[in-house]
């Protein structure tokens, strides 16, 4: 007997689809085949078959079977509706893959050879439905339960979760430690010593007049060390919620969550669940001490790698059973992530030391033990190098501050002297520190033009960058201390003033300096002499150079001009930032008479010195002074009314003209 099959329909529907989408796409498998014989085809009648699916064409185990199952044969032809005894389940089509395989079993004779299963038309609009992407179009009804098992029902929440009452609250706070007014004694609403329980009697008190007035009116107000009654809760002080023992009148009280308006305190929400409700996630703020990195986009570290390094060599005795021993303190620099101990020694033979580390706890390590490795030599770091005994990482996260101490021993025998030295050691500590903070990028100072806040010693360390002269400003306490970047008073970086540059540089000595009064696009700088001691320092100074001789001069208006290193143009910049100026003066006459008149001319402003005036041709004087007026500074010029006959000599002089 043989057998020819064909599928006419294969549809599955899952169980979770709706009433209505599961009756439009058949569930059942419709099969039409042909039996046959040697002869042709078989003979009508009833024949049993069994029907199983295959993942493969031969071999393996069947992935769904059916039967018996009583097929009707006419013509050689039947037709069967598989699926109605043995369900063909979704889970079912979903092992078979792309192509599947039907086997047909008349019995009594083995089943015949697999044939592979079709498509159909309606199959192939299911699998367009497979990567249909839509929304809402499937409704909570068609999924199956275990799907929504993760998402919060409102039947699974607790009952606060709807009504956000603190009633239906599970473990609400305790409110039994608020005194309400049922629980106070009288005497606490009242503050009445007629409401005290326990109070003292006063019978056994005498009143008379030399007794304490309480024993005269037997009042507890004149009661002396008398109870006190604020240790008493009095119900004017009492918050509401102790009057009336409910939750809605407690301050400060927790956002309760409730479905679809609040996540509650210390919540927020993540997004919304499949019922509708709020899908609510604890926020955790707590930040890290190493989380520096992380706020500031990797522009801050507080995590550093120090290294603190011992004196200098170190000898190494041979043949010394105590060993020689050197120390390194490490500060506090905060909490160690890592700790590397650096080796340097030299010796006629490492292979007879034995090299020891103590920690500031007394612990004990051994970095490296005699062993039959022979050389002169020793350079290694622990780790990664692996001690001989002990173990460094216990360590990270404590703070390594305290002495570290080496011992070398050699119990080698060679000349009973020194026999080589330790070079160097160290210990590295890669440090979360609590001391300081590195930028990973370029630090901007705050740009201003003046100081941001006022300079005290609660804000001492405040720094800012001058924008009007390219200088870093540091409060120090008391002021902002200037630190330049570059040389000031050099002629490419002038100071205003000599005050100027005395400001800027407080402990600058007295020399020439580059000063540039009117700043950018006017004069070009120009050097001067600084006085930085003088009656407090910052003069600049404007040099005269004549000294008039003590002579007969011309009769009549004879003037004689002085003569200044600076031109009339950086002397009046000068003055223009400057808030006082003196020049000292000196003046010598004789036989000039009562009409002598001897003057100076600062521009425009004539001056007369009487202290210099001869009363007749035999008389002498001389006189000296100081100008302090800045608008007649500096002088320009002196000239004499009568110095031009034999008898008659005359003189005057300046000295260099300060501004500041």
């Amino acid at each position: 007997m043989k057998i020819a099959h064909t599928l006419a329909a294969a549809v599955v529907a899952l169980a979770l689809l709706s009433t209505s989408a599961a009756a439009a796409i058949p569930a059942t498998l419709a099969v039409q085949g042909s039996l046959q014989s040697s002869g042709g085809a078989a003979a009508d009648g009833a024949y049993v078959l069994n029907i199983a699916v295959y993942k493969d064409e031969t071999g393996g185990k069947a992935l769904w079977s059916e039967g018996p199952l009583l097929a009707t044969v006419k013509g050689g032809v039947f037709s069967l509706v598989l699926g109605e005894k043995a369900a063909l389940t979704g889970e079912i089509v979903a092992q078979m893959g792309g192509t599947a395989w039907l086997g047909v079993k008349v019995e009594p004779d083995p089943e015949l050879p697999r044939v592979p299963l079709r498509t159909v038309l309606s199959a192939l609009r299911a699998g367009t439905a497979e990567a249909l992407e839509c929304s809402g179009c499937v409704t909570a009804a068609m999924l199956d339960s275990k799907v929504l098992a993760p998402y919060a029902k409102t039947a699974d929440l607790a009952k606060v979760a709807t009504s956000g009452a603190y009633g239906d609250l599970g473990d609400k706070p305790d409110l039994s430690g608020f005194a309400k007014i049922a629980a106070l004694a009288k005497v606490a609403n009242s503050g009445s010593y007629a409401d005290l329980q326990g109070l003292p009697d006063l019978l056994d008190y005498v009143k008379a007049a030399s007794l304490a007035k309480v024993a005269g009116s037997g009042e507890y107000g004149d009661l002396k060390n008398a109870p006190d009654f604020n240790v008493y809760a009095k119900l004017a002080a009492l918050a509401d919620v102790a009057k009336t023992g409910a939750y809605g009148d407690l301050t400060g009280k927790p956002v309760l969550a409730q479905l679809g308006s609040a996540c509650g305190t210390g919540l927020v929400v993540r997004g919304l669940k499949a019922d509708g409700s709020l899908d609510c996630l604890a926020v955790q703020l707590k930040l890290q001490p190493d989380d520096l990195a992380v706020v500031s986009n990797g522009l801050l570290t507080n995590v550093f790698n120090d290294g603190y390094v011992n004196g200098g060599t170190v000898p190494i005795l041979d043949q010394n059973p105590d060993g020689v021993t050197d120390e390194i303190s490490v500060p506090d620099v905060g909490i160690a992530q890592g700790v590397v101990v650096h080796l340097d020694v030299t010796n006629s033979d490492i292979s007879s030391l034995e090299i020891k580390l103590l920690d500031p706890n007394g612990v004990s390590y051994t970095l490296h033990g005699k062993t039959g490795k022979k050389g002169d030599a020793l350079k290694a770091a622990y780790p990664p190098t692996v001690l001989a005994n002990g173990d460094l990482t216990p360590w990270v996260g404590k703070n390594p501050q305290g002495k570290w101490k080496l011992i070398v021993i050699d119990s080698g025998v060679l000349t009973n002297k020194v026999d080589g030295q330790v070079n160097s050691w160290s210990v590295g500590v890669k440090t979360l520190s609590t001391k300081k903070v590195a930028a990973m990028g370029g630090l901007q100072l705050f740009n201003a033009d003046k100081p941001p806040v006022a300079c005290t010693k609660f804000n001492a360390g405040t720094m800012y960058y001058g924008s009007n002269d390219n200088v870093i400003y540091v409060c120090n306490g008391t002021q902002f201390f200037p630190i330049s970047l570059t040389v000031w008073g050099s002629q490419s970086n002038p100071a205003v003033t000599c005050k100027d540059l005395q400001t800027k540089l407080p402990n600058s000595a007295s020399g020439l300096f580059y000063i540039d009064p009117d700043g950018l696009g006017g004069i070009d700088a120009f050097q001067v002499v600084c006085d930085m001691s003088t009656q407090g320092g910052g003069w600049t100074r404007v040099e005269e150079t004549t000294d008039f001789a003590y002579k007969i001069y011309t009769e009549g208006v004879g003037e004689q001009p002085y003569k200044y290193t600076l031109t009339d143009a950086q002397i009046d910049a000068i003055k223009a930032k400057s808030s006082e100026g003196r020049q000292a003066w000196q003046c010598h006459t004789v036989g000039a008479g009562s009409a002598y008149d001897l003057r100076f001319w600062p521009k425009n402003v004539v001056d007369t010195y009487a202290a210099c005036w001869a009363t007749n041709n035999t008389d002498e004087k001389q006189a000296t002074g100081v100008e302090t007026t800045i608008g007649n500074l500096p002088q320009r010029s002196w000239f004499s009314e009568d110095c031009g006959d034999a008898s008659e000599s005359c003189q005057h002089n300046v000295d260099h003209a300060w501004f500041r």
